[in-house]
């Protein structure tokens, strides 16, 4: 029969505990999600917002947009590039 040192057992037996405690770790059931509360009621529905555009554009400060503007949008209604 193949005999094998001890020190090589106890590497074994390591491993074996090791995979084990991991199978056990990454195993368990997620925990349950958070109920959400944001506090204001969530709308999707299209309209206007407010913004803020500061940088190189020829009227910085607050713009209104349409919700589905993008930032191109918001920075032509600032007056464009300031060139």
């Amino acid at each position: 029969m193949f005999a094998m040192p001890s020190r090589h057992w106890l590497a074994v037996a390591g491993l074996v505990i090791v995979v084990a405690g991991a199978s056990l770790w990454y195993g368990r059931s997620a925990p349950e999600p958070l109920p959400l509360e944001l506090g204001f009621p969530l709308s999707l529905e299209a309209g206007t917002i407010t913004v803020h555009v500061a940088g190189e554009v020829r009227l910085p400060g607050l713009v209104s947009i349409g919700s589905d503007a993008r930032v191109a949008d918001a920075v032509a209604a600032a007056g464009g590039i300031h060139p």
